[in-house]
């Protein structure tokens, strides 16, 4: 992404600084890898999804939908004193969790969300590539495990551009 965190904020700036972030264009020399979408292509509706999906393959149909997009945040309460921008982060994902009004989506929302998606893919019956956010990957991989879905990546942080491969088993590996 090209955009410069500061290391302090009010919770205005805090606030505002989230909202550039999200419409903060991304590094596409970093991502060049110009593969071929095996399947349909599902992205969010922030830029930056388009922009990463075009850049890794090309001028693929796109889907846009809402259950991709990333877990918004802001300030955990009002002020006028910079705190640090980790203090903002941590209290803001605390409050996440614990479904707090003060966040615009609760946790149980964004899992109610992740569901929907993971239902919508399974009912669809075919391959898929889902571009999306780092905070929401999280909730999206667990809900796909919940369905049964595997993966070989055991990361609680995942890299801008790291692609993460999920797959239903088959009976013989399901037995292993």
């Amino acid at each position: 992404m090209k955009y410069g965190w500061r290391n302090f904020y009010s919770s205005e700036e805090f606030d505002r600084a989230c909202r550039e972030y999200d419409r903060a264009p991304i590094e596409a020399t970093v991502l060049s890898v110009d593969q071929t979408a095996e399947g349909v292509v599902y992205i969010s509706r922030l830029e930056r999804s388009k922009s990463t999906a075009l850049c890794f393959y090309g001028k693929a149909a796109l889907k846009q939908t809402e259950l991709l997009d990333e877990v918004p945040l802001r300030s955990s309460f009002d002020t006028e004193l910079r705190l640090p921008f980790w203090f903002w982060n941590l209290t803001g994902r605390i409050q996440w969790f614990l479904n707090h009004p003060r966040q615009a989506e609760p946790r149980r929302l964004t899992e109610r969300r992740a569901k929907k998606l993971v239902g919508k893919v399974c009912a669809a019956g075919e391959n898929c590539i889902l571009i999306t956010h780092g905070f929401y990957i999280h909730t999206l991989v667990k809900e796909f495990q919940k369905a049964g879905f595997k993966t070989k990546q055991r990361r609680a942080y995942y890299q801008n551009g790291q692609g993460i491969t999920l797959w239903l088993p088959t009976s013989k590996e399901g037995q292993a």
